[in-house]
């Protein structure tokens, strides 16, 4: 009868440890599920920050396209400016030379 009560005491010893070991799983799994969705809000917010970082960068763009514009416009009155500049020195030195 020894034999069969230390292969009795052996099987409740591996029980209890199962158990010990389930109840550990249960609580690593409990902490992933709590850092996995820490995480979706990291990237969450993160993706939020990027969305508006991106928008700034594009109204900043926006900007400096409509002053693009606005020299552009000015370039070419100055251009037109310099042309009737020269025609009339053309013209003085025409007459006068």
């Amino acid at each position: 009868m020894q034999p069969l009560k230390v292969c009795r005491q052996n099987v409740s010893k591996f029980n209890k440890k199962i158990k010990q070991q389930e109840k550990a799983l249960q609580a690593n799994q409990a902490d992933v599920k709590k850092l996995f969705a820490r995480l979706n809000g990291v990237k969450f917010a993160n993706r939020r920050k990027t969305k508006k970082h991106i928008e700034g960068i594009q109204k900043d763009i926006h900007g400096i396209d409509g002053n693009i514009d606005i020299l552009r416009a000015q370039l070419q009155t100055l251009e037109e400016q310099l042309n009737g500049y020269k025609q009339k020195v053309y013209s003085f030195t025409s007459f006068y030379g």
